[in-house]
């Protein structure tokens, strides 16, 4: 009788033990913040990557004892290549999930619709890709490049390289078409002539016109700022009516591993060896903190990581810091403390201005090389300080050039299909 109350006894202390463990584990600290990308659509294809680069360093910093002894959980939510949705979405993670920040967003429309909601809850957007700039926000970390860290070191090696005539290619939202002034802008100082200009929706796949009309203005190099999955398109007709990177090279602002093997599947691998990106973050960096990043991301079914992917895993690792310095997840405080962060990363050091929030990036050109990957063949000596405001125009200059897009679209950020 005795041993059977002790083992009745011991049954009720081990249950006991058992569920203190569990609830402490349901009550173990934990601080809650937004991914926002697109999962599904057009931009998806370029997304997906950068949603896995920040779960990485989310989960990096989890296995270390997470942030301030709590455990950082993602909400992943897809914003499904509409930047409406981007903005309605980042409101259901302010508001409903009380997420204390959000890594997030691709196209500059997105970010367009997320920034008032950011702003108007004193919240927190950390912004991991390349921008036409003409913007400030003191709720926005913008951690990929600007015009002059990205557009101007192209349109320079275009010039030297291959000659003045060059044609301008973009999807039919802002970036493209604020970037393109840009780029006007600083071919009338080298000398550069603009012989074609076109402009495609997001998502576009029919490109039979656009290539002829390429072929009819001869240029010596295309410059491309279109986005998603409308590239595969694009390099697949230019491919198809005999156009190779011998022929006119194409430099782009937007595609990277995913894309390229997408274009090499749909039509033929010589469609883009050959042609050109610039970026900040190319794979082929040879750095301790790159050989790490690969292989992180070679664990999540990444073979070559993209820039964008390099900036959102850098951004986690910032805010971490600035979290860190603050003591506090409050994002007002969070904010005052990212500025004049600084993280070594796979593309070196990235460092956030204490001014415009945006962040010193090295400039590189890279050319596609028969494995599908990417050759370094230029860089920047230095990581070149961000210019939100190019100074060819003024700020009010640029201010009006961008509310002239959005009025002029009905209110949108994209143009009308």
């Amino acid at each position: 009788m005795l041993i059977k109350k002790i083992s009745l006894i011991l049954v009720a202390l081990f249950g006991i033990t058992v569920c203190m463990y569990i609830f402490a584990k349901k009550d173990e600290p934990t601080v809650y913040v937004g991914v926002l990308h697109s999962l599904t659509g057009t931009m998806s294809m370029s997304e997906k990557g950068v949603v896995k680069a920040t779960l990485a360093a989310i989960e990096e910093i989890n296995e270390a004892g997470g942030i301030m002894g709590q455990k950082v959980e993602p909400i992943v939510v897809d914003g499904e290549s509409n930047p409406v949705r981007f903005g309605q979405k980042a409101a259901e993670l302010i508001e409903k999930s009380r997420v204390s920040a959000i890594f997030g967003c691709w196209t500059s429309a997105s970010r367009k619709e997320v920034k008032p909601v950011v702003e108007k809850h004193d919240s927190l957007l950390l912004y991991p890709v390349q921008y036409e700039g003409a913007e400030e926000s003191s709720s926005i970390i913008y951690l990929g490049q600007l015009p002059n860290q990205q557009l101007k070191p192209a349109v320079l090696y275009a010039k030297q390289h291959f000659g003045g005539n060059i044609f301008l290619l973009g999807s039919d939202y802002i970036f493209p078409r604020v970037a393109n002034l840009y780029i006007k802008d600083i071919a009338s100082l080298v000398d550069a002539k603009i012989v074609g200009e076109r402009y495609e929706k997001l998502g576009s796949y029919d490109f039979k016109e656009v290539v002829s009309q390429i072929k009819a203005k001869k240029p010596s190099v295309i410059l491309n700022t279109l986005n998603g999955d409308s590239n595969i398109y694009f390099f697949k007709e230019l491919y198809e009516q005999g156009i190779s990177s011998s022929d006119i090279p194409v430099i782009s602002f937007s595609i990277a591993k995913e894309e390229i093997a997408s274009i090499a599947a749909a039509s033929s691998p010589n469609a883009v060896i050959g042609h050109f990106a610039s970026w900040s973050y190319f794979d082929a960096i040879d750095s301790k903190e790159n050989l790490k990043f690969k292989e992180l991301m070679k664990n999540r079914g990444i073979q070559n990581p993209t820039d964008p992917m390099e900036a959102a895993y850098v951004g986690v690792w910032l805010y971490k810091q600035a979290v860190e310095e603050c003591q506090s997840f409050e994002p007002s405080k969070v904010k005052k403390a990212l500025r004049l962060q600084s993280f070594k990363g796979p593309g070196g050091v990235t460092t956030v201005t204490d001014g415009n929030l945006n962040t010193w990036k090295n400039s590189r050109i890279g050319r596609i090389n028969y494995t599908l990957g990417f050759d370094v063949i230029e860089e920047s000596k230095r990581a070149l300080k961000p210019q939100n405001y190019p100074e060819q125009r003024t700020k009010r200059e640029w201010e009006d050039v961008i509310n002239g897009f959005y009025k002029e679209w009905g209110n949108s950020w994209v143009a009308p299909k």
